[in-house]
């Protein structure tokens, strides 16, 4: 955590206290929080907060810091709660986090992008649309060392660009868009269907990847997931060993022959599933339900 706490520093923050670190971008206030989960796990939280969130006369503090645009840095970005197991967090990936991030938002403008289709508490929500003078507190906090471009857009708009990015990529490999509002495209094969599945993070800045089967059969043993496909056995799309994370604006971008041959050794993986029952013998405790129910299928 030292090390994390240096990256922290070297990135422009001023330390408020020893968990609390801010710097300000024109109208912004960009916060990085450190706290531990009950475990001893590591949580790293992103904040961004506009002049309106504050009293007028308000000290910066962990009670003053908060902000409806927030979330956890996990291994796939920013997510509504996560914690590192204790001694596992990634430093860089961290600290590189961090800076992509937040260096999305670089006016009050991105801010309320971000948050269009977000669930607002009324106080924030209230305070959201005025336009306010940074507080005196502002004016202590030092600039930020990593580029702030802005441009954050809402998470909708990120799910529309993936949608039609793994449609573009998968078509001519016989994959169509699941109907779900998820960024999913599958495939028939016999009995089966292959999955590929981009995951967004909370705002929509990052996109990870990952292969898996599906059976119609889900649909019969549980109607609740009647026309829907998930990744139940998800195949994480590696690089370099590690899971592959996207930029939005990267995937996007990224070549559709490529992303193919990305994904092809997590299809193999789902292509091993030729039936539902080693379907269901693969489901673990969390799908306990659904695998009980498959078992009373006929075989195919």
């Amino acid at each position: 955590m030292k090390t994390l706490k240096a990256k922290i520093a070297a990135l422009g923050f001023k330390a408020l206290s020893k968990s609390v670190y801010a710097c300000r971008h024109g109208d912004l206030v960009h916060t990085v929080m450190i706290s531990k989960d009950r475990y001893g796990g590591d949580i790293v939280s992103v904040l961004v907060s506009i002049p309106s969130f504050f009293d007028a006369d308000a000290a910066l503090s962990v009670e003053t810091l908060q902000s409806p645009l927030a979330g956890d840095i996990s291994p796939r970005g920013v997510v509504g709660t996560y914690a590192w197991h204790k001694g596992s967090i990634d430093e860089d990936l961290v600290a590189k986090t961090i800076a992509r991030f937040l260096g999305c938002f670089a006016t009050p403008a991105d801010v309320r992008n971000a948050l269009a289709e977000q669930f607002v508490y009324p106080y924030f929500e209230s305070r959201l649309t005025v336009d306010a003078p940074p507080i005196p507190a502002m004016a202590e906090l030092p600039a930020p060392n990593y580029p702030v471009a802005g441009g954050a857009r809402s998470l909708g708009y990120a799910t529309a660009a993936a949608r039609e990015k793994l449609q573009a990529a998968l078509a001519e490999a016989g994959f169509k868009l699941s109907t779900q509002p998820d960024v999913i495209a599958v495939r028939a094969r016999g009995n089966m269907i292959d999955g590929v599945s981009a995951l967004l993070d909370q705002f929509g800045t990052y996109v990870s990847l990952a292969c898996f089967p599906w059976t119609r059969a889900v649909w019969q043993a549980d109607k609740r997931w009647k026309g829907s496909y998930y990744p139940m056995l998800p195949f994480e799309v590696l690089v370099d060993g590690k899971a592959a994370r996207f930029t939005i604006e990267d995937f996007v971008s990224f070549e559709n022959g490529k992303l193919l041959e990305l994904l092809a050794p997590g299809l193999e993986q789902a292509a091993q599933f030729k039936n539902h029952r080693q379907f269901a013998d693969a489901l673990g405790g969390d799908w306990r339900r659904v695998a009980e129910n498959l078992y009373r299928l006929p075989e195919a």
